[in-house]
């Protein structure tokens, strides 16, 4: 009996702490910033409060040069075409923003979008249209600066 006590014990110790490695990436680290690469000299970051499911986050990143965009696979350099497609997503994520009345956290100016910038996006499962779930990482080459933002709405 005492020995079927101290499993159950053990197993649900070891059933926290699979769910706490879960939580915090077994490392401490958030889901986004496994995300973002290595080397980035400072960081802005503004998530959701309310955050759970449907939620915006917009974080900045600043590194002294683009070099860890030009040789990461995961990124390419914004074309021409891209850079309409870029400011939609903007454009949308803006306006979620300023529903949520966090205007005070938001200063992107698309201006700034070029070619040669770089750029991944990430599409989410559920995708009734091109703006229902997406992460959007945006380097800007002239500044510096690496934009993340995310809406699931």
């Amino acid at each position: 009996m005492q020995k079927a006590k101290r499993s159950n014990k053990l197993i649900a110790f070891l059933l926290v702490l699979l769910l706490s490695c879960a939580a915090v990436g077994c490392a401490g680290v958030s889901t986004v910033e496994r995300k973002i690469p290595a080397g980035y000299l400072q960081k802005e970051e503004h998530f959701d409060p309310d955050g759970f499911q449907d939620y915006v986050d917009y974080c900045k990143y600043w590194y002294p040069d683009g070099e860890a965009f030009a040789q990461d696979g995961r990124w390419h350099p914004v074309s021409e075409e891209e850079i309409e497609e870029i400011r939609g997503y903007f454009e949308n994520f803006r306006a979620w923003m300023e529903s949520d009345r966090r205007l005070d956290e938001y200063d992107f100016d698309p201006a700034c979008i070029g070619a040669g910038d770089y750029v991944r996006i990430e599409i989410g499962s559920t995708h009734w249209s091109q703006y229902d779930d997406y992460t959007l990482f945006f380097f800007d080459v002239e500044s510096g600066i690496l934009y993340y933002i995310h809406s699931n709405i």
